[in-house]
């Protein structure tokens, strides 16, 4: 890092990393010798004081701040990623409100297929609104990256608790299948058919709740059309 202690406090208030006031009285509080030290010592105290998360602070530490702002979310940490996104957990600057974003990796964004695989997703995932499907909230592209904002979700996948737990009980398992097909059952009824359902695509939350995520190879209907096949039949 070759920011020191001050152009970097100013370098997080421009990116709404941190905010003015935490950044006023940051520099009320810390001493000359703190604010003229090394970068990397600050980060460690603004972790300490819970301004940055460890995430945030590697990040930082990495020289590239613009990683951490999405639109109007600053990323916290991350959650995950796979072939089609990386997931990351981010608040939302106004509404203070956490949520999932997946974002299309920069070598994707080049790649036609992925590109368009990416915008069906957001597409598929815009049409559901269930108790037992993630909702998304958003998207959006930043710096050339499109990203879908999805509900934030404490929890763990079916997969990672079968592998810290072994096989379910038979009535938790009859109840996640049963809440996971009430979902797909929803979904199909709207003409998303997901095509990828298994454990690590299903989302236990706290209250024990299967909840369906990653829509990155689901199929969508066009309704309009499907009406119109419907009405043909009877002329």
């Amino acid at each position: 890092m070759s920011d020191s202690a001050e152009p970097l406090l100013s370098r997080l208030a421009d990116e709404g990393v941190l905010s003015q006031d935490d950044v006023e009285e940051l520099r009320a509080t810390l001493d000359s010798e703190a604010l003229t030290s090394d970068g990397s010592h600050l980060t460690e105290e603004l972790v300490a004081k819970k301004l940055l998360t460890p995430y945030q602070a590697e990040t930082v530490c990495a020289g590239d701040l613009s990683n951490l702002v999405l639109g109007s979310y600053i990323v916290l940490d991350r959650l995950g990623q796979g072939g089609m996104g990386h997931v990351y957990k981010a608040r939302h600057r106004e509404m203070d409100r956490m949520v999932a974003i997946k974002v299309l990796p920069p070598d994707c964004v080049n790649s036609k297929t992925r590109l368009k695989r990416f915008q069906q997703e957001i597409k598929a995932a815009a049409r559901l609104s269930h108790p037992n499907i993630v909702t998304a909230f958003d998207a959006d592209v930043s710096s050339g990256l499109p990203y879908l904002v999805m509900e934030y979700i404490p929890g763990k996948d079916l997969q990672a608790m079968l592998d810290q737990h072994g096989a379910l009980p038979i009535g938790d398992a009859l109840k996640y299948v049963l809440q996971t097909a009430r979902g797909l059952d929803y979904a199909h009824g709207v003409g998303v058919v997901h095509r990828d359902i298994k454990p690590s695509n299903l989302l236990l939350d706290e209250t024990g709740v299967s909840r369906i995520l990653d829509m990155g190879v689901a199929q969508v209907q066009d309704l309009s059309e499907e009406e119109d096949d419907k009405t043909r039949q009877f002329l």
